[in-house]
């Protein structure tokens, strides 16, 4: 899986990748006879031609000659180094100006990097085994040895990316922000402490950090982004300060190691599959805050058997908690008007539910192969009922005559009519099912009873129905 997510990285990276014009020392290179400007790059037509090409200590030159030509070395192409595992030292010269995307991804034996002075673009200063941006402060490239200086305001995009060597580091007040996939696939990286400074943890910024236990984040944070904390399967434990306001799309998908989680009251809005797969997860208690939960928000959550929903939420995204094989009930707030899409789809334990009288839509699939569910009321104010919403399930569908027609013809004797408004706790008065207030013949003499033949029925609401009784 692992693989697969880095070669997504990869391609999000670049969209073509060159082979070699020319080699030169050891150092392989694309050429620019325009300009006479060289790339460092890698062996071969693509990055998987060879393995390890590069070894050991590798200096790039100011320049190289090739057949009698000068070029400027100028740039460091798109993945020149990658996966390079016995690279240990490499030596940028004041000429190279521009980094390709991850060049140094997967160079998990580099332990010294350093600009030369004098570059006009970056630097490498107070020894830090680290690329820095010299304008803007922002580190580009870090490595399991590097030391960030106190005067970093950024910790740039993919900055650590991949880096399974490092175990832990030390961020200074001075950082602000860390970029996406920041520390993304640092396997090795067990704890760090993120400073009161920053403010921004960028998307996936410490994804598949397998190996960290717990995280503190600090009140100056106002956001987690998309895949925050995703598959970082070794997490148990995470405090989120109530300066956060939104969870993001698989925020902490996959922490198979998450037990329980304190939500805050600041927080709004769990983003989709913001929990999806934790699989640990036992039990969630949502604040009163959150209006929404986002699609596939518990999502596979095979361990939650009780989460509670507050009067705030309005709605269930689409498979918000399908396969939650271990949730065996659940109130849905009179607040909620939709059920999504396959929402409680192969929720197997599920023994019973309480659907609101606010509810209007009970989207497709939505209570698909919950085979515990002995019984399921279907209040008045529902006025769909989505494809296949019951399939597989082998329960009775008590309904109102709203919706009775259609049911009964796609589920059969399943379905049961229910006049009884009682049988749903809050549903009011005014919208109760009519009741029936008499049986009449054709000539509108008024029975006792239901009669064989043809009888009127009339209801409290106005209406009436011919019934043919045999």
């Amino acid at each position: 899986m692992k693989k697969l997510f880095s070669l997504f990285i990869l391609c999000l990276c670049f969209s073509t990748a060159w082979g070699h014009d020319v080699e030169v020392d050891g150092i392989y290179y694309n050429l620019n006879n325009e300009d006479k400007t060289a790339s460092v790059t890698f062996k071969g037509d693509n990055m998987y031609s060879y393995e390890n090409e590069y070894t050991g200590e590798v200096v790039i030159p100011e320049t190289i000659n090739v057949n009698g030509t000068q070029y400027q070395v100028t740039s460091l192409g798109v993945l020149c180094f990658y996966e390079c595992a016995y690279l240990t030292s490499v030596t940028i010269p004041n000429t190279v100006t521009s980094l390709g995307s991850s060049c140094f991804e997967g160079c998990s034996g580099l332990e010294s990097i350093t600009v030369e002075d004098g570059n006009s673009v970056y630097d490498s200063r107070d020894n830090c085994n680290a690329i820095i941006q010299t304008k803007t402060n922002c580190m580009v490239a870090g490595f399991k040895s590097t030391i960030i200086p106190n005067s970093v305001t950024k910790l740039g995009d993919y900055c650590f990316f991949q880096c399974s060597g490092l175990t832990s580091i030390t961020i200074p007040n001075s950082v602000t922000s860390l970029g996406d996939y920041c520390f993304s696939s640092c396997s090795g990286l067990t704890s760090i402490t993120i400073p009161n400074s920053v403010t921004r943890l960028g998307n996936g910024c410490f994804s598949q950090c397998s190996s960290l236990t717990s995280i503190t984040i600090p009140n100056s944070v106002t956001s987690l982004e998309n895949n925050c904390f995703g598959w970082c399967s070794g997490l148990t434990s995470i405090t989120i300060p109530n300066s956060v306001t939104s969870l993001g799309g698989s925020c902490f998908s996959y922490c198979s190691g998450l037990t329980s989680i304190t939500i805050p009251n600041s927080v709004t809005s769990l983003g989709g599959n913001c929990f999806d797969g934790c699989s640990g997860l036992t039990s969630v208690t949502i604040p009163n805050s959150v209006t929404s939960l986002g699609d596939g928000c518990f999502s596979q959550c095979s361990g939650l058997t009780s989460v509670t929903i507050p009067n705030s939420v309005t709605s269930l995204g689409d498979g918000c908690f399908s396969y939650c094989y271990s949730l065996t009930s659940i109130t849905i707030p009179n607040s909620v008007t939709s059920l999504g899409y396959s929402c409680f789809n192969s929720c197997t334990g599920l023994t019973s539910i309480t659907i609101p009288n606010s509810v209007t839509n009970l989207g497709d699939y939505c209570f698909m192969r919950c085979t515990s569910l002995s019984s399921i009321i279907i209040p008045i104010s529902v006025t769909n009922v989505g494809d296949y919403c019951f399939s597989d399930a082998e329960y009775l569908i008590y309904c109102y005559q709203t919706i009775y027609d259609s049911l009964k013809e796609e589920y059969g004797e399943r379905v049961v009519l229910c006049n009884t408004p009682s049988a749903i706790g809050n549903v009011e008065a005014e919208t109760a099912a009519p009741t029936v207030i008499g049986y009449y013949d054709l000539s509108g003499r008024r029975l006792s009873g239901q009669q064989r033949g043809l009888n009127i029925i009339r209801y409290s609401d106005g209406t009436s129905r011919k019934v043919m009784v045999k």
